[in-house]
């Protein structure tokens, strides 16, 4: 398959994604908000999530709270 063909086979998804401003590199944030959710679904303290995920992914705090932010923003259909 070439690029060509992806794109075009995919190109209202891509599409879509763009207008919501979601790149590709997003995906590898799936699993920071993942573990966030599950922790939070523990009954977790956000202030306490947000530290853990920063030793275990080598971030900020502020890098975290932007990723759990992004992550829950309502995309537009």
């Amino acid at each position: 398959m070439t690029r060509y063909e992806l794109l075009t086979a995919n190109y209202s998804f891509i599409k879509l994604m763009a207008e919501n401003g979601i790149t590709p590199r997003e995906i590898e944030k799936i699993q920071l908000f993942s573990e966030f959710n599950e922790m939070k679904s523990k009954k977790h303290k956000t202030y306490y999530i947000v530290a853990y995920l920063c030793e275990k992914f080598n971030m900020s705090e502020r890098g975290v709270y932007n990723i759990i932010k992004r992550m829950k923003k309502k995309v537009k259909l």
